[in-house]
């Protein structure tokens, strides 16, 4: 008979009967045994990623469950390697049984052949890390019942359900204490349920969506509302227009408003195109105090449903960027950039109501100007500009009156380190010769389209 076999009493008179130094050698092994809180099985196992599913030997169940009575009721944590292990129904069984402290339940990575409902069942109340990161099951009805004890897990503070591939709509059920929750990929709940889980979640500090499992028009104000969120992933997301500013359609402009309202600290907005808006979309804009770089485009209304001469509030600006805006006039652009007294990067692309440049002389400090597809910009207009001596870039793009009196004028004033002459026909040879002769180094040249130019 072998010792495996004989019960608790035996072994005690087996005990009895060893000599003195047997049983200090003994002794001090289940002293070893009982400093064990940390138990990872794959430690004991010969499988490894190159030689996955080498359990199915006839060993591997047998092990496992020795390796867990023996130690099981001093361990706090136990993983499985996330060595696409097939565990079954006796090691879930002997786990239940015996890791009566459990605190830490790691089953990555694994291929469950059982229902974990009894393990839930007697360690959920003390679980604080709880991982089933791309875990799979042999019978899909097993991984549902996960959620059941979802409620019960009183003390959780991280859990892992990336990529799960059983049922979460009882996301709302963990525990307010969660800190942490890895959830890329995961699929099988609701957008909304997902969004109620967040906004009673409210300690949460980690959260990892990439891929974003689910979303609609209202999950990113319940993200950026988490008050103490720290670490946040997100990713691939695949050209949802509702989630992208510029361009997007999928929300409400009361919604659009709210979301300027509550985020004070933007610095950068692009809307170009415009998503959606209101009436009082401008005055939201407007009202952001940092704000210091905007792009804006594609809006075609007229100047009085979108009154862009309301942006002059936006006295932080840096850069604007305006692009085929029906709504830019030039009384509404002499009234913005007059108030812009910090601008430094202007964009005008194909504003065709915008019939006089001339408060291009307003901007004292421009450092960057790019103007395209308009016949109303002038000689006078850039050398307005120019007499403040502040450009360092200048892109000029089929304007037909443009000619080299002013881009010369350009040339004396400023100290050019870019310049971008298209489809400029009064452009010629004697801008060239100037550009040749230059006394400061103008790193980027670029002459396209301009058929005065013969050299």
């Amino acid at each position: 008979m072998t010792a495996d076999l004989l019960n608790t009493d035996c072994l005690i008179n087996v005990f009895q009967n060893l000599a003195l130094f047997d049983r200090i050698r003994l002794e001090r092994m289940n002293a070893c045994y009982s400093n064990v809180t940390e138990l990872n099985v794959a430690d004991f196992l010969s499988t490894n990623s190159s030689n996955y599913y080498q359990q199915e030997s006839l060993s591997f169940a047998p092990t496992v469950v020795g390796i867990i009575r023996r130690c099981g009721c001093y361990i706090h944590s136990i993983s499985f390697g996330q060595r696409w292990q097939k565990i079954s129904q006796p090691i879930i069984d002997t786990i239940a049984a015996y890791c009566i402290r459990l605190r830490d339940l790691d089953l990555s990575c694994v291929i469950l052949n059982a229902d974990i409902s009894p393990l839930l069942e007697n360690v959920a109340e003390n679980l604080e890390i709880f991982s089933l990161e791309e875990t799979s099951w042999v019978r899909n009805e097993d991984g549902d019942k996960v959620q059941k004890y979802f409620h019960r897990m009183n003390k959780l503070r991280t859990l892992n359900v990336r990529r799960a591939m059983f049922n979460l709509d009882r996301l709302y059920e963990l525990p307010s204490c969660l800190e942490s929750i890895e959830m890329s990929g995961a699929r099988k709940f609701p957008p909304e349920l997902f969004n109620e889980f967040l906004a009673s979640h409210s300690n949460i500090k980690q959260l990892g969506l990439c891929p974003l499992p689910v979303w609609n028009a209202l999950t990113l104000e319940y993200i950026s509302n988490l008050p103490v969120l720290d670490d946040l992933q997100l990713g691939y997301i695949q050209s949802d227009s509702s989630i992208e500013m510029s361009g997007a359609r999928k929300f409400p402009p009361e919604l659009f408003n709210e979301f300027l309202a509550t985020h004070s600290n933007i610095k950068q907005l692009g809307l170009c195109p415009l998503p959606v808006w209101n009436a009082l979309t401008l005055e939201y804009i407007s009202s952001l105090p940092v704000l210091d770089d905007l792009q804006l485009g594609y809006i075609q209304n007229d100047s009085f449903d979108f009154p862009m001469q309301s942006l002059s509030l936006c006295v932080s600006l840096h850069s604007l960027h305006i692009q085929s805006c029906s709504a830019l006039t030039a009384h509404s652009l002499h009234v913005m950039l007059e108030a812009m007294i910090n601008l430094q990067s202007l964009i005008i692309i194909n504003c065709s109501n915008v019939i006089d440049y001339s408060a291009l002389s307003l901007c004292r400090r421009l450092e960057s100007l790019t103007i395209t597809d308009t016949i109303q910009l002038s000689d006078e207009d850039l050398i307005a500009v120019a007499a403040h001596g502040s450009l360092h870039s200048l892109t000029i793009r089929r304007c037909i009156n443009i000619t080299n009196t002013s881009i010369l004028a350009v040339l004396r004033n400023c100290t050019l380190s870019e310049i971008t002459l298209v489809n400029c026909e009064g452009i010629n040879d004697e801008t060239m010769y100037s550009l040749a002769a230059s006394q400061h180094i103008i790193y980027t040249i670029a002459v396209q389209g301009c058929c005065g130019v013969t050299r």
